[in-house]
């Protein structure tokens, strides 16, 4: 299944039980502003990236220095896996179980995807509410504590952090999702700050998180182009499950 997927580590870090996070885009690209900014403002280490034919012939360009666009960075035993092009839905399956796979490898104290949850009146919505659920026993007593998330009771997520959670439950991974509400065509700053705030009771993942709402309007500007891709593969697969099971919605 992985045949067509490539992890290169480039650094191997002596990490104990690390605590790995995943920020693929999906709605409002929370997970991939949520982790970006982590990234940058602590000044982690690309230790890595993955390739596969899956995804589209191309580069990022930051500072006149080429990345690939989906990376592997670590500090202070904290993996980030973050990425600034949407898994297309044909590469869902074969790039999320090599993925857990590797993640499975670092005996992680706990996996965390991080994502958003539309909201049709996130307008009205100050202060946005964040949504968790664990894979299993392990993932719940992590959740007792973390302050502010509710839990996800009633539901449905499609897509590559569903697969990514799935899989670790398959693989005895302890994993969990944390999703905040937010816009569902819009990148949303505000809502990837709310899950920073959540995530600061991890050590190693305290950041300022005042630059994404200061600089909300020039982010949607920024990443208008990775939200229209990330939208329309969003939307195949949204079709994908209405043909499974008609009338459920997220």
């Amino acid at each position: 299944m992985s045949e067509r997927v490539e992890i290169i580590e480039s650094k191997t870090m002596a990490s104990d039980k690390p605590l790995i996070l995943e920020g693929f885009p999906d709605t409002g690209l929370v997970g991939m502003i949520a982790t970006s900014h982590l990234v940058n403002s602590l000044d982690f280490e690309q230790v890595g990236h993955i390739e596969s034919a899956y995804f589209p012939p191309m580069i990022t360009v930051h500072e006149g220095e080429m990345y690939e666009p989906v990376g592997i960075f670590y500090r202070n035993n904290v993996y980030v896996v973050t990425s600034e092009l949407p898994i297309p839905m044909q590469g869902v399956y074969p790039v999320i179980h090599a993925l857990v796979k590797w993640m499975k490898g670092k005996s992680p104290a706990v996996i965390i995807s991080l994502g958003g949850i539309p909201e049709p009146d996130r307008i009205k919505v100050d202060d946005p509410t964040v949504f968790a659920l664990p894979n299993g026993r392990e993932a719940a007593e992590v959740l007792k504590a973390l302050k502010g998330p509710e839990l996800l009771k009633e539901g449905f997520l499609v897509g590559p952090k569903a697969m990514l959670l799935k899989e670790c439950k398959k693989n005895g991974a302890p994993a969990l999702g944390l999703f905040s509400q937010a816009y569902y065509k819009y990148p949303d700053p505000g809502a990837a700050a709310k899950i920073l705030r959540v995530l600061s009771a991890f050590e190693g993942t305290r950041v300022d998180v005042t630059p994404l709402t200061e600089s909300a309007e020039q982010l949607r500007v920024q990443y208008r182009d990775i939200m229209r891709r990330t939208e329309e593969e969003m939307s195949q697969m949204e079709k994908s499950r209405e043909l499974e099971v008609p009338g459920l919605l997220v």
